[in-house]
C-alpha cells in the first residue's frame, strides 16, 4: 500500500466473513507519509473447494508527520 500524502496513514483490515485459509499480514499498522508498505496476502487451503472471502479496510487515520 502507498500514502501519497505527507500524513502518516494507519489502518486496519478486518474481514467481513472469517475464513482461517486467508491471513493478511499485517492486519493492522501505519503506512508513513509519501511511503509505501507490503501487504501480504497467505491463502492455504484446508479443503478443495471454492471460498469467498471479504475483507474491508475498517480504520483510516492521517496524522501529522513530525
Amino acid at each position: 500500500m502507498t500514502c501519497k500524502i505527507p500524513l502518516n496513514f494507519e489502518y486496519e483490515f478486518k474481514f467481513i466473513k472469517e475464513n482461517q485459509d486467508i491471513k493478511i499480514f499485517p492486519e493492522k499498522g501505519t503506512i508513513p507519509g509519501k511511503s509505501s508498505i507490503e501487504i501480504e496476502i497467505v491463502y492455504t487451503p484446508s479443503s478443495c473447494i471454492t471460498i469467498d472471502v471479504e475483507a474491508e479496510v475498517s480504520k483510516l487515520i492521517m496524522k501529522k508527520n513530525k
